[in-house]
């Protein structure tokens, strides 16, 4: 009996991990981070690429305020049994009042665990060291969701157009809606003649039935159409008993009243005052004079308040032949974003190591930026809102290729208090771009 639970024993530590690993961890998890003074609002969403699998992070941290502090990053997942590590890797969205919190990464050591058909996440994490701050370490919880619960991190997804590259979801128009299923839906591979019909049954023309007409070999019966007849109103004809000849037709004249002539009204004569000459009384005293000093008024002057006026800009100096070859290059769209601001901050930056990559940028086809030369520096540039419209493109145009092919940089668009983090790359057949668009109010 002890050699045969041994091996069962043996069985189920080994099938275990097995089973586990067969769980589909792809999906949307939400839960909470949990240090020993805070609790915050976490979401993690898991896909699978390729065999690969990546996901996205999105934290709140609560304030005073009624604005919430979110950061949304990229992640790396590794798997070994029912370990899931995830770790930060780049900045995607933010809203940090203080730039040293941007740079915070944390990797969080998580286990697996399937109770009937709830599947829970459950670990530590730890903040990579930072210049200035303390290390951070805590507790992290998820349980895997439904699509049709709310979550932040979808929406935020779904606002960037990120819903596409999940694995787990499949984009499906109807009626100029966006309906999200799960990649195994059955519905999904249904036609459109099986979707339900909708509450307002659509009125139908009533149709005549139509009668075959039978061949016949000995005579066949030509039905001539009837044109249509024209219905004609008579003519009213008067009877002979209504009109009297030798009754005299009397016409009645027009009466002239006569107009009452009214006398025009006589000017009313005013009797001109008389003018007596003033009395002189005689008086001993003599006649005082009086100077009379005259009144002068001073103007009102009426203090028109000054209005707000925005400095205009210095002209940017844009080297020559920037972007000389546009018009031969294939623009490829990698994003679209939603702005709400007047004025857009841009700022330029090598993505990864600094190998010599020039760039220009082009905003609805006019260069604003020509020939940069990207590095661990930002370049900065300022774009006001109205002078451009509600829809803006900016192209990315690889000037060159730098030492380690292709070009690749980092533009950042700081839209309020918000950051988006955009990485982009390009060669010299194909630029990269991206569409920002006025957010409804």
């Amino acid at each position: 009996m002890k050699p045969f639970m041994k091996i069962l024993v043996a069985l189920v530590i080994f099938l275990l991990p097995l089973h586990l690993f067969a769980q589909d961890i792809t999906g949307v998890w939400l839960g909470q981070l949990s240090t020993s003074q805070k609790q915050l609002g976490y979401e993690v969403v898991i896909s699978n690429v390729d065999g690969k699998f990546i996901g996205y992070s999105f934290i709140t941290f609560p304030t005073k305020d009624s604005d919430e502090v979110v950061a949304m990053k990229s992640l790396n997942v590794s798997i070994k049994g029912n370990i899931i590590t995830i770790e930060d890797n780049d900045p995607m969205f933010d809203n940090f009042p203080q730039a040293q919190y941007r740079t915070i990464k944390q990797i969080g050591t998580l286990t697996l665990t399937v109770h009937d058909t709830a599947m829970q996440l459950a670990g530590d994490f730890k903040v990579k060291h930072e210049a200035g701050l303390k290390p951070i370490s805590g507790k992290i919880f998820l349980r895997k969701a439904n699509l049709s619960e709310k979550s932040k991190l979808m929406d935020k997804l779904s606002e960037m157009n990120y819903l596409a590259m999940l694995s787990f979801i499949q984009l499906k128009k109807q009626k100029d809606k966006v309906e999200l299923l799960p990649a195994n839906d059955s519905t999904a591979k249904t036609s459109t003649a099986k979707l339900a019909p909708s509450k307002a049954p659509v009125q139908q023309p009533i149709i005549p039935p139509f009668v075959p007409v039978k061949k016949d070999t000995q005579a066949v019966a030509v039905v001539t159409k009837q044109p249509d007849k024209k219905v004609v109103a008579p003519a009213v004809v008067a009877k002979q008993h209504d009109i009297k000849p030798d009754v005299p037709v009397v016409v009645n004249k027009p009466v002239t009243k006569p107009v009452a002539i009214v006398p025009k009204p006589q000017p009313t004569k005013v009797p001109t005052p008389v003018t007596k000459p003033p009395v002189v009384v005689a008086t001993n005293n003599p006649p005082v004079a009086v100077n009379k000093t005259p009144v002068v008024t001073q103007p009102v002057v009426v203090q028109t308040p000054k209005l707000a006026v925005r400095p205009k800009p210095i002209a940017d100096i844009i080297p020559a032949g920037s972007a000389a070859d546009i018009s031969k290059r294939q623009i490829e769209n990698i994003q679209t974003l939603y702005f709400k601001s007047d004025s857009l901050t841009l700022s330029l930056y090598d993505n990864g190591e600094v190998d010599g990559d020039t760039v220009s940028v082009l905003l609805n086809g006019i260069v604003i930026m020509g020939k940069v030369g990207l590095s661990t520096h930002e370049v900065k540039k300022i774009i006001y809102t109205a002078d451009y419209g509600d829809s803006l493109q900016f192209v990315m145009y690889a000037e060159n290729l730098g030492s380690i092919p292709p070009n690749t940089g980092l533009l950042i668009v700081q839209d309020g208090k918000d950051r988006y983090y955009i990485r982009f790359s390009g060669d010299l057949q194909k630029n990269a771009a991206i569409t920002l668009r006025r957010k409804p109010s």
